[in-house]
């Protein structure tokens, strides 16, 4: 092998190197991407349990307790044979636990959409990896051939025989 092959098989080396630099960077940056995402879920999922324990003590609250009764003008139709609830309150619960149930629906439809935005993520970046890789395996096997067909004389490390 002459002087000038060798100079273009160390390019061809050089440049797959640096293409693969460069996939590491991206795959860096998409395993950053799915870390977050990931973080994001987890932090909308447990906003969205809170909320919901929330809610559900609330329904407790005046779903099981005798001492109270509907007022009228909060659920049409029913009648009571006397208020003992504060109406006021009971309207305030109403409009929170209409609130909670907003807020409840609004954040598993946004925990879904980032749970599925980190698989797309994550199946992206083991894409990367997987090529990243191939690349790497490509940049051995050359260098291994280079070594092998250059004149062993110089190869002090012994790495052309150790293959």
């Amino acid at each position: 092998m002459d002087e000038k092959e060798f100079t273009t098989r160390l390019n061809s080396i050089q440049s797959l190197i640096n293409t693969s630099n460069e996939l590491e960077n991206s795959i860096k940056l998409a395993s950053n991407r799915v870390k977050t995402t990931i973080e994001t879920s987890l932090k909308l999922n447990r906003e969205r349990d809170d909320k919901f324990l929330e809610y559900l003590n609330l329904q407790k609250e005046y779903g099981f307790s005798n001492s109270l009764s509907t007022p009228s003008d909060l659920f049409p139709g029913i009648q009571t044979a006397m208020d003992m609830a504060d109406p006021e309150k009971l309207i305030q619960t109403a409009e929170k636990m209409k609130q909670l149930a907003y807020e409840v629906t609004n954040s598993y439809r946004d925990s879904t959409r980032e749970v599925n935005s980190a698989i797309t993520s994550l199946k992206s970046c083991l894409n990367q990896l997987t090529e990243y890789m191939i690349q790497k395996n490509q940049v051995y096997d050359m260098c291994m051939e280079l070594l092998q067909d250059a004149d062993s004389i110089y190869d002090a490390g012994n790495l052309a025989s150790n293959s």
